[in-house]
């Protein structure tokens, strides 16, 4: 990407449904993920090709095993020339004022791109009016730059000084503020760049070092921030809702990274038959056999019981915490119920709705003695 660009606006390809057919097994066959795609996902990317002319192999967009198209910002770029008004970017250096108003610090990297609007400026000049370009900022923070700490043997283990982290492979932080900077400015005139890997990649840094951070708190401060997050984002535990919105629910997400996280501190040896008979007997009271399967696959990411660690099974077993719920004439229990936390939350973790934890569940036999 130069330092000025001058986009213009270009025909929608035509697409030619014989030729989808034969663009589908192509990219099936290219894809390194190919062989994981439907054939729906595969069609809807040859479709998508087509329409577009957008290519996946240089990165304008990407398929992905239950999770379908996702664009990506080459692509976009490529849809507002196509969609949108002419413009013409320019990328420069913040000026001192700028530094001020964003808090630009030593060690950030940051970028400023102007956006100008063709017609616009065409109109303003007629009129004799000045113009004045979108601004789109662009920062790399130095925060983000460096590392405190990794995992080791499933604990977080902190260094003494934070350590450089490399910029992604054939890149800048420089780039990377360049890519930040433009899809600001075009998310001001209204393009909206939907969520890229180069945005995922960022997301996925900042929860890494949020994590990092966390872990290396002690247990009870930990405890105490989860709490006030909570508070902050859902209201007081015995908050009930407004009279004319419902409260916010947590999301299928949230549950399974919390279950996760939970698991990370229970310990990651393999699962013996002892806790896996256990853990099958509360998931009995939740769900049947086929059901409690899927449910552990979709959590866990694991094919068969047999691959969790003690950590996971103990978080499920906490989270389902069946009691009795009747018992016959010398007092044995005879039903039992689900009584913590999955009373309410299996319903959402089992929907088919969108999850950025979708994985694929074989559904493999379990041993009998793994179900007991």
């Amino acid at each position: 990407m130069s330092d000025n660009a001058i986009v213009v606006t270009q025909p929608a390809p035509v697409v030619d449904p014989d030729s989808i057919k034969q663009i589908a097994q192509l990219l099936r066959s290219i894809l390194p993920n190919g062989a994981k795609l439907s054939d729906q996902e595969i069609m809807a990317a040859a479709y998508y090709a087509a329409a577009t002319g957008q290519n996946v192999a240089a990165g304008d967009f990407y398929v992905m095993p239950g999770r379908g198209i996702s664009p990506g910002y080459r692509g976009e770029l490529k849809r507002v020339a196509r969609e949108g008004e002419d413009y013409y970017t320019n990328f420069r250096p913040p000026t001192p004022e700028e530094v001020e108003w964003h808090e630009i610090a030593p060690g950030d990297t940051c970028v400023i791109c102007e956006l100008y609007l063709i017609e616009q400026v065409r109109k303003l000049k007629e009129l004799g009016m000045p113009y004045h370009p979108i601004i789109g900022l662009g920062v790399v923070r130095k925060d983000e730059k460096f590392s405190i700490g990794e995992w080791q043997s499933g604990r977080f283990v902190k260094f003494d000084t934070p350590k450089p982290i490399s910029p992604p492979v054939g890149r800048s932080w420089h780039w990377k503020a360049r890519i930040r900077a433009l899809k600001d400015a075009l998310r001001q005139i209204g393009y909206e760049t939907p969520s890229t890997d180069e945005e995922l990649a960022d997301a996925e840094e900042h929860a890494r070092v949020v994590a990092a951070e966390m872990r290396s708190l002690p247990v009870e401060e930990q405890v105490k921030r989860l709490e006030a997050n909570t508070t902050a984002m859902r209201g007081p535990k015995d908050f009930k809702g407004f009279d004319d919105i419902s409260s916010p629910q947590v999301s299928k997400d949230e549950i399974i990274a919390r279950l996760r996280q939970r698991a990370a501190q229970m310990g990651d040896a393999p699962a013996d038959d002892q806790i896996l008979r256990i853990l099958w007997g509360h998931l009995s009271a939740l769900c049947d056999r086929d059901k409690a399967k899927e449910l552990v696959g979709t959590i866990f990411g694991v094919s068969s019981s047999r691959e969790l660690t003690v950590g996971q099974a103990k978080a499920l077993i906490e989270w389902v915490s069946a009691k009795p719920a009747e018992r016959d004439a010398e007092g044995k229990p005879t039903k039992w119920q689900p009584t913590g936390p999955a009373q309410t939350e299996y319903p959402i973790v089992v929907s088919r709705g969108p999850s950025l934890f979708n994985v694929e569940v074989y559904g493999e036999e379990e041993s009998e003695q793994g179900e007991e």
